[in-house]
């Protein structure tokens, strides 16, 4: 037969049980919005004293859930993270380029060279020349200024790297220390749930800047590697990353607890921290690479075509086409500038260059002083620039 103060006992076993069961659920209650924050259970046995029983007490505490969907959670919050990183910056990098329909864009710039040039073809004139000519410094300064930009990039990936770098250290130290709660806790059979939920968070912060593989400890703590199993969190403390962005290729290192350094290359494929290494190694080198083919391409374009219009090597006489014309009629209606060479048979070299500027009426030998000339003077004037050459105006043609 139960004695009073067994009586009194066993109720107050059940009082405490329940207190401690309410503060759950009222911690439950009023996380319900908190990211991160995992429902809490009371797991109850009955207490027997021989063959009476003796009330309920709390067998544990802990918290609802499941691994793998933890797991597959932690992945997915990695890879949405890279591709919101690498998508964030590709978009940047497009606006540099313009959309090629519109106009301002480098794409409708390059059209716009090659349009001014054909203009140029077929209509020549002074006009038409400097627009072809500022057209194409206009395309090559945009280019210039896109590959800064995007250099630019480059170094702002270098630079969130390293900010990333030191944010993981500090969570994997902070993981490690709840370590250390967690296990003291469970030892003292301790209600080690409140720390659990704080680890938690803690690796989902880290999953969002890099891939982990995260297991559950026998004392309720975590162990925190990367896929291929590189230890970052465990029994003797967190590893230390390193990052070095000097070199053409970002490089990572990682240092255990027990000071080695091993390099720390192609383990991280997703999070934010594996987007920039993907966006600073290939995808921006690989796009500095295609606009510096474009130009490229553009530049020998128009040098080809620059080289198929000019004589190499200089012939020893130039004749132009028939006018039909006098001299003074010819001379008489042209308009715009050009420019004679006297190439040096021997060496290549220029050794006098004739400039004459027919709307000015003036020719000008080496840079000098210009000489006036009039329709009937064109010839002999010339003639005086061109010495030891000569030339000759026959049958309505310039030679």
């Amino acid at each position: 037969m139960s004695s009073l103060n067994g009586i009194l006992s066993t109720a107050a076993s059940g009082l405490r049980t329940s207190q401690t069961a309410l503060g759950v659920v009222s911690d439950n209650v009023s996380n319900v919005n908190t990211t991160g924050y995992v429902r809490k259970t009371v797991d109850q046995t009955s207490l027997a004293n021989g063959t009476q029983g003796a009330g309920v007490t709390i067998a544990d505490i802990k918290r609802v859930t499941d691994q793998y969907l933890e797991t597959a959670s932690f992945a997915a919050n990695g890879d949405a993270s890279a591709a919101s990183t690498v998508s964030g910056t590709m978009d940047q990098a497009q606006s540099l380029f313009g959309d090629p329909s519109a106009d301002g864009s480098l794409f409708s710039n390059l059209d716009s060279v090659f349009s001014a040039f054909s203009s140029l073809a077929a209509n020549p004139s002074s006009t038409g020349d400097a627009q072809a000519v500022s057209q194409t410094n206009q395309f090559f300064n945009q280019a210039t200024s896109i590959a800064t930009s995007l250099a630019g990039l480059s170094t702002q990936s270098d630079q969130k790297i390293g900010t990333d770098i030191t944010t993981v250290n500090q969570l994997l130290t902070q993981i490690s220390q709840l370590n250390t709660t967690i296990s003291r806790g469970s030892a003292a059979s301790a209600d080690i749930t409140g720390p659990q939920n704080q680890q938690s968070e803690l690796v989902t912060q880290l999953s969002s800047l890099m891939n982990v593989k995260v297991t559950t400890t026998g004392q309720g703590g975590v162990s925190v590697a990367t896929s291929d199993g590189t230890s970052l969190v465990g029994t003797g403390g967190a590893a230390t990353i390193a990052y070095n962005g000097n070199g053409p290729t970002g490089v990572l290192t990682v240092t255990n607890t027990t000071g080695i350094t091993q390099a720390f290359d192609g383990k991280l494929t997703s999070g934010e921290i594996g987007g920039l290494l993907q966006l600073r190694n290939v995808d921006l080198p690989a796009l500095s690479g295609q606009l510096s083919s474009l130009t490229n391409g553009a530049a020998n374009q128009l040098n080809a075509i620059h080289n198929a219009y000019s004589a190499v090597p200089p012939p020893t006489s130039l004749t132009g086409q028939n006018t039909g014309t006098d001299i003074s009629t010819a001379i008489g209606g042209f308009t715009g500038k050009t420019t004679i060479a006297l190439v040096n048979t021997s060496t290549g070299a220029a050794d006098h260059q004739i400039a004459i500027d027919f709307d000015a009426q003036t020719i000008t030998v080496d840079g000098g002083a210009p000489t006036s000339f009039t329709s009937g003077s064109f010839l002999s004037t010339l003639n005086s620039a061109l010495s030891p050459g000569s030339a000759t105006y026959t049958n309505g043609a310039l030679s």
